[in-house]
């Protein structure tokens, strides 16, 4: 066969005909599937808020997943989760993939969640006043979405906005049961005597998960 004088268009009607498939008429869309879709979804806003690091972090520590099994199964009866130790004991990543095993199950469950990533100092910055009340629009943000992530707590500068803001950050979600999962370089003495006693009475209420061992960052950097 001389594919160049081959009406290629007409030999593929011919199969098709002979499979009894009319060319004319257009295959059924695939059904959709809302879990795939959320899946999708979830996984384009993770790539968003996540940083690059963590963007593929998962959880190993027990505690760590046995609060995530916690959180999937009531949201609204599961505290949040404060993750304490060291510089370097992987907190971040443990937050960073708790929130990603979350967001990624609630998906394949059908389940709608709305999630937030920050950090003290990134917090504090977002919350300097400013003419046309965004810094009130990004508070009530971080207060009401379904699950947050609030990394390195005592790394932001102090002041009574500072602490006034984040207290209101911590009570109204605490108030309205939508758990946060907190990472800190203090251990709890430390927590109790450099953060306001209210913040700290509602952390109380945290499943704590101390993280111990050595800087791992620096060990990777002697590698």
């Amino acid at each position: 066969m001389d594919i160049r004088t081959t009406d290629l268009g007409a030999v593929a009607r011919d199969v098709l005909a002979r499979r009894g498939i009319d060319p004319t008429i257009a295959p059924p869309p695939a059904p959709f599937n809302l879990a795939d879709h959320l899946t999708d979804q979830a996984n384009a806003t993770l790539d968003l808020i996540l940083p690059p690091r963590f963007r593929h972090a998962e959880p190993d520590v027990p505690e760590v997943r046995q609060w995530i099994g916690r959180y999937l199964a009531d949201p609204k009866t599961c505290p949040g989760l404060l993750l304490l130790g060291p510089v370097g004991t992987g907190k971040s990543h443990q937050a960073f993939g708790a929130l990603r095993r979350v967001a990624l199950e609630c998906a394949k469950r059908c389940r709608r969640i709305t999630y937030a990533v920050t950090s003290h100092p990134e917090f504090n910055a977002a919350m300097r006043p400013q003419p046309d009340d965004r810094h009130l629009r990004a508070l009530e943000d971080f207060q009401t979405v379904d699950l947050l992530v609030f990394d390195d707590l005592g790394a932001g500068k102090s002041s009574d906005w500072t602490e006034d803001t984040l207290y209101r950050l911590v009570d109204t979600r605490w108030a309205r049961q939508l758990p946060t999962i907190t990472t800190t370089n203090l251990d709890a003495g430390s927590l109790r005597a450099n953060a306001d006693e209210r913040v700290v009475s509602r952390l109380s209420t945290n499943v704590q998960v101390a993280l111990k061992g050595t800087d791992r960052r620096r060990e990777e950097g002697q590698q």
